[in-house]
């Protein structure tokens, strides 16, 4: 516990990392069943980017307001609310697939609801961690936290690839009821309260972390950095189904595979995390240009088992960037406004995907799944090089700063 786990010896936050990884499991389980369900009516790779933008979308613009209320608002309050919200949608999602619509319609309009009861839940989430441990420990529990919720990016796609191809996507909706209920009996056995802040909690509006955000320069390099990243590299629920189906000849087994070894890859990118400590831009851009040349290979498997092989690598590469890219905004977000800081994180990381899986839907259906992926590795090519090249000017800088000060 006082290593690479640490963060586990609070049992609040074990409580809180245990009941989420229940929750996140049935979360995946859902979007992929709502992205296969929408495939299989359709056959489009345009539908399938439709379906994503119904998922994230809300965040582009309701993040603001939901970074807001993650200040304003009691944590724990505020997360059992929306949890109740998610335990509805999985509901309503299961009744929408035991009905079988022929259309589409349903699932975009249930997913629009879902995403935006979602955009509410997840930069509270964020805060909270940081409420449950200390600052010293925010970085370990940060990819402590990340490494249980891809673990469950395993379990969940796997599941629903043995429901979706035994009884149908409506059965991965019906466990995802369970799975609700069990994240809200978590949160309500956790008892401990966050510790006041040093600095005033409600100071701005809604909108004052993007200042905040753009004028500290570590905050505005790694969030432009994430944005490029998540909008070209990580549309993963769009480019893997079509990627596995067009380009591999598989159906929903290969393509819950594929994604079940990018979660598992990105556990050890989450507890890669865990050990660093505090990140910088350095790490980021090592990260992301490790997830260019995996992404690049990836794009020109010949076989599934070479594709499961290198999904793995992707994952521990790409995730290492994204947790990476949270940690350094939670420990530079200042006290009183982190809710409004980190809610621009899942903005960016949730909203940019429903546009990068637009676009990326848009290159399959003209080009190919290959060439998609291939865009991604280019654009983490290009973002790794920029990080490492900052880092350096930023040691120079203190080098010369250290320099100077000494007598």
């Amino acid at each position: 516990m006082h290593g690479l786990f640490r963060s586990l010896a609070n049992k609040d936050f074990r409580r809180f990392v245990t009941g989420h990884a229940a929750s996140q499991m049935g979360t995946w389980m859902q979007r992929l069943s709502v992205i296969w369900a929408v495939f299989e009516i359709t056959d489009s790779g345009v539908a399938v980017g439709v379906a994503s933008a119904c998922l994230f979308g809300p965040a582009l613009f309701l993040s603001p307001l939901a970074g807001l209320a993650a200040d304003r608002q009691d944590g724990k309050r505020l997360l059992v609310t929306t949890k109740i919200g998610l335990t509805a949608m999985a509901i309503l999602f299961t009744i929408v697939g035991f009905l079988h619509p022929s259309t589409p319609l349903p699932y975009y309009l249930t997913a629009l609801l879902f995403g935006t009861i979602e955009t509410f839940d997840i930069p509270v989430r964020m805060t909270y961690v940081a409420d449950l441990v200390g600052r010293d420990d925010l970085a370990n529990a940060v990819g402590l936290n990340v490494a249980v919720m891809n673990g469950s990016r395993v379990v969940g796609p796997t599941l629903a690839g043995i429901l979706i191809s035994g009884v149908g996507v409506e059965w991965c909706f019906a466990v995802n009821i369970g799975l609700s209920f069990a994240v809200l009996l978590s949160m309500l056995t956790i008892r401990s309260k966050p510790e006041p802040e040093d600095e005033p909690p409600f100071t701005g509006g809604t909108l004052i972390g993007f200042s905040i955000a753009w004028r500290n320069e570590t905050l505005r390099y790694t969030l432009i950095a994430y944005t490029a990243v998540c909008v070209f590299t990580m549309a993963f629920p769009v480019t893997f189904p079509l990627f596995a189906e067009r380009t591999l000849g598989g159906g929903p087994e290969t393509f819950t595979l594929l994604f079940s070894a990018l979660s598992l890859g990105s556990i050890t990118g989450a507890l890669v995390l865990a050990r660093v400590g505090e990140p910088g831009l350095g790490f980021l851009g090592k990260a992301a240009v490790a997830s260019a040349v995996t992404l690049a290979v990836l794009s020109a498997s010949p076989t599934v088992v070479v594709a499961l092989v290198l999904s793995l690598v992707v994952g521990g590469a790409t995730m290492s960037f994204t947790a990476g890219a949270l940690a350094v905004v939670q420990l530079n977000a200042p006290n009183g406004t982190r809710g409004r800081v980190l809610a621009l994180v899942s903005m960016i990381g949730i909203g940019s995907r429903s546009i990068g899986g637009l676009i990326m839907g848009v290159v399959i259906d003209v080009i190919n799944a290959r060439i998609a992926i291939a865009i991604g590795a280019l654009v983490a090519l290009i973002v790794g090089a920029w990080m490492l090249t900052l880092s350096r000017f930023e040691a120079t800088g203190e080098e010369q700063s250290a320099v100077h000060k000494t007598p």
